[in-house]
């Protein structure tokens, strides 16, 4: 999820070029992609690391 994330968020980079269409800072591929997938990876790698944490919690008990 980490590579699919960072890949996914590329097109954000291209807002300073563009002023209108889907790169534009209010297009589909420059702001509405990257913020949808950060959101969901945000809420995973949440989950992950509450995973881990349960999980070594029990290792050491």
């Amino acid at each position: 999820m980490n590579l699919w994330t960072g890949l996914l968020l590329l097109p954000g980079f291209a807002v300073g070029l563009f002023k209108t269409g889907p790169f534009a800072w209010n297009g589909v591929l420059a702001f509405w992609v990257p913020a949808v997938v950060f959101g969901i990876w945000f809420n995973l790698m949440i989950v992950a690391m509450l995973a881990a944490i349960k999980r070594d919690a029990l290792a050491e008990a």
